[in-house]
């Protein structure tokens, strides 16, 4: 959680396999992020990962297209220094995962990306959460 919650960069990202407890890890960042006064808000790539991240980290969260729609009209107001999880994010297709690195960057806030890079990839073209995990300081 350290790695998570005080690594320093602007997008972090966490790796493991179904079941291996990445949703609790996300759910005890998030109570952390939360009690420093922290805003924290989840995305995932469909309706039913976004609920599932919803219920078992505890995040407020909508799917990505969502989001980036919402973004792009000026409607998700990210705060400086917010969190946005990325649950399932080896399915999120390269060109919504830059807008979402582009928006967050803008905010100047944070993005945790956390998916298993082993799994079944984006439906769109699909490769940078791999590249992600092969380059980045990965928890």
């Amino acid at each position: 959680m350290r790695r998570l919650c005080q690594g320093g960069e602007q997008v972090a990202v966490m790796v493991g396999p179904a079941g291996s407890g990445k949703s609790r890890s996300i759910s005890t960042a998030r109570a952390a992020w939360e009690s420093a006064g922290v805003r924290v808000r989840g995305v995932a790539p469909s309706a039913v990962a976004a609920g599932v991240l919803s219920e078992q980290a505890g995040l407020s969260s909508e799917t990505v297209a969502r989001f980036l729609l919402d973004a792009s009209l000026g409607q998700a107001r990210l705060r400086r220094g917010e969190v946005v999880v990325c649950d399932e994010a080896s399915m999120v297709a390269t060109k919504d995962l830059a807008l979402l690195v582009t928006f967050v960057h803008r905010a100047e806030a944070k993005l945790v990306l956390v998916g298993d890079h082993l799994q079944l990839g984006a439906v769109g073209a699909g490769g940078l959460f791999r590249l992600l995990v092969a380059d980045a300081r990965t928890a």
